[in-house]
């Protein structure tokens, strides 16, 4: 229960940080890149592969940038009522 309350705001959050990228190729594939190449080196030297651990990381950042862009749009909204 505790991890679906933590869970669901980047959840929530991820898919408008995604959009938000929608135009910017190269920002999105410097952000993959890294997380790719951990989810390489974690599958090679482990036995148990869990792919969600790297994962983590780009769905925090894809929340952050969604939420980035939620408060800008607030704010703007605000600024022209």
């Amino acid at each position: 229960m505790i991890s679906i309350m933590f869970l669901t705001p980047l959840f929530i959050l991820a898919p408008i940080g995604i959009f938000r990228l929608r135009h910017s190729l190269k920002t999105l594939t410097l952000i993959l890149i890294p997380i790719v190449t951990i989810s390489f080196s974690y599958a090679l030297f482990h036995a148990e592969v869990r792919y969600r651990i790297p994962l983590d990381g780009l769905i925090i950042l894809l929340a952050v940038l969604g939420l980035n862009s939620v408060v800008t749009y607030a704010i703007k909204k605000k600024h022209h009522a």
